[in-house]
């Protein structure tokens, strides 16, 4: 099944705006990348999983949209079940969740994330992208100024793998938690360098930003062991590596793709 959506004249001038009540886009009817959501501003979307677009057992094709002022328990911005999505050129940001996720939230879903901002969220996990059981791949994205008790920008848990590379994380390494037999695998082209942003709700470069002088760089492989939060309060025993410039590791385990485990509220 293939939809497409597209506005005239982009985000700025075609506003969605759900009032507080319901999200802006849902799918779950088996979408596949020919449905297409391109050049959308979702506003005020409050739902249980994801106010602005929420897709399960669809893999749609998401580009030029912002996502702003969104509310959830879980997922904020937007929420991917069973999801093989594409992501591209949007700005997810100032979006909250009380519970879970705040930006994006990942379950069994192998997403391809590229040239986005996800900035300004709040959770309780996951300020910026939150992954169970997926192996998103991260480029030329910028997680900033994203709050959380764990894992402020990027937090991946159970048999997940996330890779970044091109990318520019507040804090790098030390604002990602990785979870239970789960892998971040970082890329030394990554950036930490405060992006500066235009300023006043505008997410784009100003002038001075260092990321307009960036150049990849890439090194050897290293390996570092990290406990998940959890396990400090005992909840469960789990090792996560973080992997710089090395071979992506595909998750050692995966479920098979029948049913999401989130429902639409």
């Amino acid at each position: 099944m293939a939809i497409r959506l597209q506005s005239e004249n982009g985000p700025a001038t075609c506003i969605i705006d759900c009032e507080g009540a319901g999200r802006g886009f849902s799918l779950w009817q088996g979408e596949t990348a020919g449905t297409i959501i391109d050049g959308f501003t979702i506003i005020n979307g409050n739902e249980g999983y994801s106010g602005g677009i929420y897709a399960a057992n669809s893999s749609p094709t998401i580009r030029n949209c912002v996502i702003s002022g969104c509310a959830a328990e879980y997922g904020a911005g937007t929420t991917l079940s069973v999801s093989d999505a594409t992501i591209t050129n949007c700005t997810i940001v100032q979006n909250a969740s009380n519970i879970g996720p705040g930006g994006i939230f990942l379950y069994d879903s192998d997403t391809a994330i590229t040239h986005c901002t996800i900035a300004d969220n709040t959770a309780a996990s996951g300020g910026g992208i939150f992954c169970i059981d997926s192996s998103p791949t991260v480029t030329n994205t910028i997680f900033w100024d994203n709050t959380a008790t764990y894992g402020a920008e990027i937090l991946i848990d159970i048999f997940s793998t996330l890779t970044i590379n091109n990318s520019d994380v507040e804090w790098g390494q030390l604002y990602a938690y990785v979870g239970y037999d789960s892998y971040l695998v970082w890329d030394l082209s990554n950036a930490t360098s405060n992006p500066l942003f235009v300023g006043g709700g505008n997410y784009h470069l100003s002038a001075s930003s260092p990321l307009h002088r960036r150049r990849n760089r890439r090194g050897s492989i290293y390996r570092h062991r990290r406990r998940h939060p959890a396990q400090r309060s005992g909840l469960r025993e789990g090792i996560g590596r973080i992997l710089l410039a090395g071979p992506l590791r595909r998750n050692a385990r995966k479920r098979d793709r029948v049913r999401p485990l989130l429902h639409s509220s």
